[in-house]
């Protein structure tokens, strides 16, 4: 599976580029400059993390900054399986 992070355009895109340099977010972070992503997936709220499995099944989505303790649980629970 994949997680992608996606950022709203409030934000200039130089700050999300901090933000993932400064807190070492380990997966692809997403600047939805038009609100593409945000439409296919429904994204009213930032930043939104979505995980999404190999056969593009969205396992679960975290509205606002995540609980990357508990993310990280998941993703290996996910992986277990």
């Amino acid at each position: 599976f994949q997680v992608l992070g996606i950022a709203q355009p409030i934000d200039p895109i130089e700050s999300v580029h901090q933000y993932v340099k400064e807190y070492g977010l380990p997966f692809t972070v997403m600047y939805d400059a038009n609100k593409t992503a945000a439409k296919a997936f429904g994204t009213q709220v930032y930043p939104t993390s979505v995980l999404i499995d190999k056969n593009g099944n969205i396992l679960k989505t975290y509205v606002g900054e995540p609980n990357f303790t508990q993310l990280y649980q998941e993703i290996d629970q996910a992986l277990a399986q």
